[in-house]
């Protein structure tokens, strides 16, 4: 009995500790961005205060309507299974979008209207540039390094071409 006991404390311990993780991670990631942010839109000292707390609030939101694991599908590829993820995603970027706009007259009140339209372009560069990352990595981790193999490809695919040339003439 007391071994179960020990086995069910490390295994909830080890739960704790990673839950711990991912949070610290996002709170870095949050703290980066908003250094980011706050660089970028070259905001003043009356600004940034009220830009962070906003920015929180929204970011917050947005993770609920995102989270993390956004990219998972079922292993099942019936035409069923691949209608409902699709409209299961498409459902999650209007979330997103609706949080976008329930946010934009808040930041329209402490940003102007340049900085508004650098915000909204640094998000989505932002964005994107987390996704290929993490995207990265996973086909890192499962093994498939997709970098690697489309440089091949696009070697073969130039050798084919000359090979078709020098077969013309050109």
């Amino acid at each position: 009995m007391k071994k179960y006991i020990i086995i069910i404390a490390t295994t909830l311990l080890a739960l704790t500790a990673v839950a711990q993780e991912k949070a610290d991670v996002r709170e870095r990631v949050y703290a980066a961005k908003l250094k980011h942010l706050t660089r970028s839109l070259d905001l003043t000292d009356e600004q940034q205060a009220p830009f962070a707390e906003i920015y929180q609030r929204y970011n917050q939101e947005m993770h609920k309507v995102l989270p993390a694991g956004r990219d998972k599908r079922p292993a099942a590829s019936d035409a069923a299974s691949e209608a409902k993820a699709i409209k299961d995603q498409l459902q999650k970027q209007k979330a997103a979008i609706d949080v976008q706009a329930k946010y934009i007259d808040q930041f329209a009140r402490v940003l102007t209207a340049k900085q508004l339209h650098r915000f909204l372009q640094s998000e989505r560069k932002i964005s994107s540039k987390f996704k290929a990352k993490r995207d990265s990595a996973r086909m890192k981790q499962h093994g498939r390094d997709f970098s690697q193999k489309s440089q091949e490809m696009k070697a073969r695919k130039r050798a084919m071409r000359q090979k078709a040339r020098a077969r013309r003439g050109d």
